[in-house]
Order: C-alpha cells, then structure tokens, then sequence
C-alpha cells in the first residue's frame, strides 16, 4: 500500500472528523428543537392574563375576533391586516362621528363588504350590533 492510501483509510484520521460531526448534528438537533418548542402561536399568547373588556361591545369586538384584522386597539393593524386589500378600517380616525357611518357600519357587520376580508355576522342581534357600533365609535373618542 502506498503511504496515500494509508492515510485515507487511517481510522485514526477519520475519527475525530466523524466525532465533531456527530457533536455538530447533536447541537444542531438540540438548537432546532429548543426553537420549534418555544413557538407560540396567538391562542397561546391568549392564555395570558388580561384586563376584562370595558364594555359588552369590546367584549363582542375581541370574542368576534375582530381584533385579528382591525388590531386590540381598533387601529386597523391586526396580526392579519399585512396584505390586507383594502386595509381594515382604523376606527380611531376622529372624522368616523356621523350617523351614516353607524348605518354603514351595521350593514358591514350583518352582510360583510364584497370584494374586501370583512366577515358577514348574520347572527348578531340588534342590540349586539348597537353595542359594537357604539364601542367603535368610543374607539375615536365619539359617541356615536
């Protein structure tokens, strides 16, 4: 045998090469893992402690998931609103005050708005709509 040939079967050599690479695979595997376990998805962030709702209709604005889109403070920047066409409504504009914004706004609710991601909500009473609309508009400092 030639000393090349030697040197490329030498146990000794390669040893130590599949060692470190075993040693690399081990803490890669624990690093990924580590990762992956630590995800946590928006149901888990949920589980949190929070404030109750100040009012039956931010109670009926979290619950309906409405804060996925229009965000917790109904600014128009959910956790899904990236992407969105049109963007989801921010509700804390202070021109959203007159009446026909209210009318707009229960019909969006009960039928959804074609051609955008609103959701239709034909099962909401009248009073859970009031109740809603009134906690938008409190949302821009306005009564409604």
């Amino acid at each position: 045998m030639s000393p090349d040939h030697d040197l490329f079967f030498n146990t000794e050599k390669i040893q130590p090469m599949s060692t470190k690479l075993i040693q690399i695979f081990v803490v890669l595997t624990f690093f990924l893992t580590a990762c992956i376990s630590r995800v946590e998805t928006y149901q888990e962030f949920s589980k949190l402690p929070e404030p109750l709702p100040g009012s039956e209709g931010q109670l009926i604005f979290e619950e309906s998931k409405c804060i996925y889109c229009h965000g917790i403070q109904g600014d128009g920047n959910g956790f899904l609103s990236d992407g969105l066409k049109p963007e989801p409504t921010d509700f804390t504009i202070a021109g959203l005050q007159d009446s026909k914004v209210s009318e707009r706004w229960e019909k969006a609710i009960l039928r959804g708005v074609e051609g955008t991601s609103m959701p239709s909500f034909p099962n909401f009473t009248p009073n859970q709509i009031r109740k809603l609309t009134d906690y938008l508009h409190s949302l821009s400092g306005s009564n409604g």
